[in-house]
């Protein structure tokens, strides 16, 4: 007796639990494959671990193992998870040249009718240029020293970040002109609690458009980590 009144498991269970779960997967809408995968792979482990099962081919006690015996198991491991990993990569090109084949590119190179259909061209981004005279006169502009110095460094950091990255992407793009406004609410916000403690600050057009800058640069670096993230699962 529990909490939950009396719990009666053999509905559900009444065997083997091992085979009233295979049976259930039977049941479920799951490729035969699959299934006799995960019975190949219950029965692998069903009369103890895989080290013990190692051990055990070697006539081997757990107890008498060396260590040896351990840097043979390891390199087991290691073979069957190459041998799975290639299995993987071969089935990955089968389907590329299945695919080939159905497109009638027998006769030529494969790789190369995919890279004739991709499209190429790079679209560079529209970017307003500031010279480090303007930025200075934006910075000089801020009367506050934590501020600036904070101003100071993401530029510094953007800028040679994003020398290198290069973003096309109209979601990472903060170039978008959907994010002006979402801009300018925050430029608003950032001068009004400034004047609330009788702190001057300078909002000009070029102030603007260098607050834009600074908020742009600090945006790619988490650009950079979504462009690497997307080159990575897409090559």
């Amino acid at each position: 007796m529990t909490d939950y009144g009396n719990i009666d498991v053999e509905q559900f269970f009444t065997g083997d639990p091992i085979e009233d779960w295979l049976d259930l997967k039977r049941r479920e809408d799951i490729s035969t494959g699959t299934v006799d995968s995960l019975v190949q792979k219950l029965q692998t482990n069903s009369d103890g671990t895989a080290f013990q099962q190692f051990l055990s081919n070697r006539d081997v006690g757990v107890l008498d193992a060396t260590v040896m015996d351990l840097y043979d198991y390891r390199d087991f491991i290691r073979e069957v998870n190459s041998k799975r990993e290639m299995k993987n990569k071969l089935s990955e090109v089968s389907t590329f040249y299945n695919d080939m084949r159905r497109l009638k590119q027998t006769d030529s190179n494969p790789a190369a009718f995919v890279l004739s259909r991709t499209d190429t061209r790079v679209k560079l981004p529209n970017r307003e240029y500031h010279t480090v005279e303007a930025m200075g006169d934006f910075l000089a502009f801020i009367p506050h020293p934590q501020m600036q110095t904070m101003c100071l460094c993401y530029l510094k950091y953007g800028l040679r970040r994003g020398a290198v990255v290069n973003i096309d992407l109209c979601c990472v793009n903060i170039d978008d002109p959907r994010y002006r406004p979402i801009l300018m609410n925050a430029i608003s916000n950032f001068i009004g609690r400034y004047a609330a403690v009788r702190i001057p600050y300078i909002f000009t057009e070029t102030s603007a458009q260098m607050m834009w800058l600074m908020v742009r640069n600090v945006a790619t670096e988490t650009s950079a980590t979504t462009m690497s993230y997307f080159r990575s699962t897409t090559r």
